[in-house]
């Protein structure tokens, strides 16, 4: 049987797409009219550690994937556990009806396999849809803080060599999306709705 690791499971924010979306790029014919940057830090690291909702969603991903890694270590266990059986009937049963046996036990396995998959997929597509939702509301809260500050451009912090603290916005952005966002339902998609998915991821590729 493939041994499985699942990966650690944290939400994105996308900060990055939202802030190509803050700083208004002016078109070539209005080049003329361009005015001075006026500049705001972003630091994405605290909104994922310290904002209600990214912590909510992680919690439930976590709870997600510990629930669906406790269902596989079971069925492995007691796959385990049949194949030893199984070897030990070995001389008594003969050849024939131990092949049999084995092949039964390596389908076990490999629906084991197709599982653990399906869950990984499960788990990402949630993380995906739910991302979607949350920058619904963090996009208009980065987009009107930096208006009312006067910023014309957003930079997230860990591009930034040097800035001074009271350029940093991140703590206001934190609040405001407490205050509007606390938690954010995470759904997992069905089996179903995954087929559905990669039939469509399919049929875009060129």
């Amino acid at each position: 049987m493939k041994r499985f690791i699942r990966t650690a499971i944290i939400p994105a924010l996308a900060v990055a797409g939202l802030m190509t979306a803050v700083a208004g790029v002016p078109s070539v014919a209005g080049a003329e009219t361009l005015k001075t940057a006026t500049i705001a830090i972003l630091d994405q690291r605290r909104l994922f550690s310290e904002s209600l909702v990214s912590q909510d969603i992680t919690k439930q991903l976590r709870q997600f994937s510990q629930t669906f890694g406790n269902e596989e270590n079971n069925t492995k266990n007691a796959l385990l556990k049949e194949k030893e059986e199984l070897e030990k009937q070995r001389p008594v049963i003969g050849e024939a009806m131990f092949e049999q046996k084995f092949n039964a036990l390596r389908t076990k396995a490999d629906q084991l396999n197709r599982k653990m998959d399906l869950h990984q997929k499960q788990l990402n597509v949630a993380q995906m849809n739910t991302n979607r939702e949350l920058q619904k509301v963090l996009a208009p809260i980065i987009s009107k803080l930096s208006d009312s500050k006067g910023a014309n451009v957003v930079l997230e912090k860990s591009q930034v060599v040097h800035s001074t603290a009271a350029l940093d916005m991140t703590t206001e952005v934190i609040e405001l999306l407490n205050k509007q966002l606390p938690t954010l339902k995470v759904t997992l998609p069905t089996e179903a709705e995954i087929v559905d998915l990669e039939k469509k991821a399919g049929a875009a590729q060129p």
